[in-house]
């Protein structure tokens, strides 16, 4: 693939709109993409291996990371580092291979801001519940949560969808019908690759 048609796709959307699914199965389907590996200074859980699930860092190498300019974005979140390290897009692309993954609205409009630091095009795509009872239904399917914490997140879900027309795509994350809904991620994505300016 020639270095010029490479890509970095971000997917942006509230919590259990099923955005890991719809990149594992783009991925399954399109296997000259790799996924986006953040970065974090949180310690490693048993499950997780370094450089797949994510990078793990200390907190002092984060901080020299993040003086040396090794980070495309990063944000202090529960008192623990997190981010998007340069090296998690630019060894992908060396080799070859597109790079999609999940980020905030917030750490979507960073990536736009840097993207020209960066040897690839960007796509972002926004992923929105076809209504608010199945936000609702998803996250309680998720986790046990009591009506504060649900309100909570559906606060948050409202502060996002304010940004979903920000983005170069937006799709419905239609309730129990996720071949549609990945139909429809597919074909947008494809079509704006193709159509790339």
């Amino acid at each position: 693939m020639n270095i010029q048609n490479q890509f970095l796709i971000l997917v942006i959307g509230p919590s259990g709109v099923g955005k890991n699914t719809l990149i594992e199965l783009f991925m399954k389907k399109y296997l000259n993409f790799t996924f986006l590996v953040t970065g974090t200074a949180r310690k490693r859980r048993k499950y997780e291996i370094n450089g797949v699930h994510r990078h793990f860092y200390s907190t002092e190498e984060f901080e020299k990371g993040i003086e040396n300019n090794e980070f495309i974005e990063y944000a202090i979140v529960h008192q623990t580092y997190y981010g998007v390290p340069k090296k998690s897009i630019l060894v992908p692309i060396s080799k070859g291979l597109s790079v999609i993954g999940e980020v905030d609205y917030q750490g979507a409009y960073t990536f736009e801001k840097k993207i020209k630091e960066l040897p690839c095009k960007l796509i972002t795509v926004f992923v929105e519940f076809e209504n608010e009872e199945l936000f609702v239904q998803r996250i309680l399917s998720r986790e046990k949560l009591d009506e504060e914490s649900i309100n909570i997140r559906k606060k948050s879900m409202e502060k996002e969808m304010l940004h979903k027309n920000n983005f170069d795509i937006n799709i419905i994350s239609y309730e129990n019908d996720i071949e549609k809904t990945f139909n429809e991620f597919e074909t947008k994505i494809l079509e704006k690759m193709n159509n790339y300016n």
